[in-house]
């Protein structure tokens, strides 16, 4: 908004912050403590060198500065640090409101749902 001199109503809910600062190099600080994702079911939070995932089957947990890959799950062997990015994005998600949209299948996800009921209906 602030990209194109957009006015902020004082009671808009924005949980963004402006970027302009920081591209320009006026704020070389971080813009953000934390980076928060929703998708669905699945979830993501990034807060330091730590980042928790949730693809809607059950949070994962890494140390990107010891492991960029993402292939070693620390859910369980760092379960305050799981507890606190759970946390963090609870307090993130409590103000958020449901999507005003729904995902749309896709083509071929709906062609093979009719073929499927087309098939049960002939037997």
């Amino acid at each position: 908004m602030a990209a194109t001199g957009t006015p902020v109503e004082p009671t808009a809910k924005l949980d963004g912050v402006n970027l302009l600062p920081h591209l320009k190099g006026e704020n070389t600080g971080p813009p953000h403590a934390a980076l928060f994702w929703r998708f669905g079911p699945q979830r993501a939070v990034r807060s330091g060198d730590w980042k928790l995932t949730d693809m809607g089957t059950g949070a994962k947990l890494f140390n990107l500065a010891a492991d960029l890959g993402e292939l070693n799950d620390l859910a369980s062997s760092s379960p305050e640090k799981l507890k606190e990015l759970e946390a963090a994005y609870a307090t993130w998600n409590a103000d958020n409101i449901e999507p005003q949209w729904g995902a749309r299948p896709r083509a071929g996800a709906q062609a093979k749902k009719k073929a499927q009921a087309k098939k049960a209906a002939t037997r």
